[in-house]
């Protein structure tokens, strides 16, 4: 009796090959290739341009994750095509077609106190409306909640040549994956 109780687990793991999962009939020791190298997660911030007048944030390829000036030139170099979403915002730098584009407009600038951020915009996007504001809180927000661990709102304070444009909340930005 003993005998067979000790056998038993021999043959359950005799029995683990007959499982139905078929053997390569490569030694376990050998690479089996199958694809490129795993890379992790591609980094990317949350931008937020305009679908169907309501803003919907769009995953955009970055070199700095979590970074809300490079969140904020993505998004002022406009909406990818292939999204299929515009932009409230004016292209920096263009000037009415009859009139040259300024030789170098002024850079936009962005600066990061724990949850507040303050957005200097240049001159010629002053004359923007709300859903314009709403797209430049919600992505320099989204770009800052990847490195905090601080869950209270993220205020953005933004102004553009000078002129103060708005004081507001991410509190009401569509999260990425929700919109």
């Amino acid at each position: 009796m003993i005998a067979a109780r000790r056998a038993l687990p021999a043959l359950a793991l005799l029995a683990l090959p007959s499982c139905g999962i078929p053997t390569t009939g490569i030694p376990a020791t050998d690479v089996v290739e199958a694809g490129p190298p795993a890379t992790g997660i591609a980094p990317v911030a949350a931008v937020y341009f305009v679908r169907g007048g309501a803003l919907t944030p769009v995953l955009r390829l970055t070199e700095a994750p979590g970074d809300p000036e490079a969140a904020l030139a993505l998004l002022l170099g406009g909406p990818p095509a292939e999204d299929h979403v515009t932009s409230e915002l004016p292209a920096v730098g263009l000037g009415p077609q009859d009139q040259p584009a300024p030789a170098e407009p002024a850079a936009p600038a962005v600066s990061v106190d724990g949850n507040a951020i303050t957005v200097r915009l240049p001159a010629e996007i002053r004359n923007v409306n709300a859903l314009a504001v709403a797209q430049v809180v919600c992505t320099v927000a989204a770009a800052r909640r990847m490195t905090s661990r601080d869950s209270s709102p993220v205020t953005v304070d933004l102004s553009a040549g000078g002129v103060r444009l708005a004081r507001e909340s991410d509190a009401r930005c569509p999260q990425p994956g929700n919109a």
